[in-house]
């Protein structure tokens, strides 16, 4: 390839990582209920959700994907039966618009289920 072709190949991809990234960090602090806490990543293509004490990440997964929103149950990523408060969520396939009407979404069931 060209000098500089890979290197601006790479440098769009990091952008609209970035702002789909942006995107889902601003729909969660606009919609998320108090007591959540996100992870602001500085890389990567996922988001950690911590839900409020009390609540369960598989067990609102269900009525979840019922609004159409989907993601992954903390519970899975942990070996010692943790997790069950945690979600990751995934922002790199999915337009900045449909991020943030997923966490408006999501936010609705978890305040539902509170």
């Amino acid at each position: 390839g060209r000098s500089g072709e890979y290197a601006a190949q790479v440098e769009r991809f990091r952008a609209r990582y970035r702002a789909r990234r942006d995107a889902l960090l601003a729909g969660l602090a606009a919609h998320m209920p108090p007591g959540c806490e996100w992870t602001e990543p500085a890389g990567g293509y996922f988001t950690w959700l911590s839900l409020p004490e009390g609540l369960d990440t598989a067990a609102l997964l269900g009525p979840a994907e019922a609004a159409g929103v989907s993601y992954i149950p903390g519970a899975k990523f942990h070996s010692d039966g943790g997790g069950q408060r945690r979600l990751r969520l995934a922002f790199s396939l999915y337009a900045e618009a449909d991020l943030v009407e997923g966490v408006r979404r999501l936010a609705d069931v978890i305040a539902a289920a509170r």
